[in-house]
């Protein structure tokens, strides 16, 4: 792609169905971010980046697809203990939304929502 990061994140997936990140998303406009995701569970996890309406339609397709595994630009599946890099340009003021869509996941609470600025 050849964008050039700006801004790096770790971020933990738990099996408690909540993301850790190292420090809370300052996200702005055109901020080209590489979130270093480590699925500290010992189920499969997923990051992914969107906004809610995204994230809804998301959610759906894997209801319908379960296992899916994903390699996509704006979402990956973390392995449990596995670390993988996910790189993502911010573009708009949207709100973003991150979210783990593995089936029940988002809704016991694997999300976090961030402003962009």
């Amino acid at each position: 792609k050849g964008l050039t990061v700006t801004k790096t994140y770790k971020v933990s997936l738990l099996d408690t169905m909540r993301f850790e990140f190292d420090k809370q998303p300052d996200l702005k406009d055109g901020d080209v971010v590489k979130f270093v995701v480590t699925n500290n569970g010992k189920i499969p996890h997923e990051f992914s980046i969107g906004s809610s309406a995204e994230q809804d339609a998301h959610r759906e397709m894997m209801k319908s697809m379960p296992g899916m595994k994903h390699e996509s630009d704006n979402a990956i599946s973390v392995a449990p203990g596995a670390t993988a890099p996910l790189i993502w340009q911010f573009s708009g003021k949207e709100a973003v939304v991150f979210a783990c869509n593995v089936a029940g996941h988002f809704e016991a609470g694997m999300k976090h929502s961030a402003n962009i600025q």
